[in-house]
């Protein structure tokens, strides 16, 4: 029954577009954090739905574009092949990754899809030029005053 629960599912919600952003810096090394990364994105690859779109972006204390958000039935295997061979090294630069990522996926502006930005990180940011500050009020909508 879970089954076709879950198979209904992936057959009727809104294909997405997914943009990986996956810290690269060297305190992955510690405790297996970058091989435990590379596995879930391994598995995410494995089973993300033919409709998707997904992109992949690795920073340590440079943010690197390794490929756009594209359909993932055009470079699973060679997205699954890049991931495998990461390497940890650098510092951490959480800010700058995920400010941009957010606008990749926002420029899109792609409202037949489900619009995702998957941040995977161990720590704490050392190297971003941006401050979480302005990487959050840039991206959380102006509230209304009544």
């Amino acid at each position: 029954m879970l089954t076709a629960v879950k198979k209904a599912w992936r057959e009727d919600r809104k294909p997405a577009n997914v943009l990986l952003v996956l810290d690269t810096s060297g305190s992955m090394n510690d405790e297996g954090r970058l091989q435990n990364a590379k596995d879930g994105l391994q598995t995410f690859l494995k089973e993300v739905a033919p409709q998707d779109r997904v992109g992949l972006t690795i920073f340590n204390d440079r943010v690197t574009e390794v490929a756009p958000i594209t359909p993932v039935r055009q470079i699973r295997a060679w997205l699954r092949g890049v991931v495998s061979r990461l390497i940890a090294d650098g510092g951490t630069a959480i800010y700058d990754p995920t400010d941009a990522g957010v606008a990749t996926v926002k420029q899109l502006a792609d409202t037949s899809r489900i619009n995702a930005v998957v941040l995977l990180t161990d720590g704490e940011d050392t190297d971003s030029s941006k401050s979480v500050e302005s990487v959050s009020s840039a991206r959380t909508p102006a509230r209304k005053r009544w």
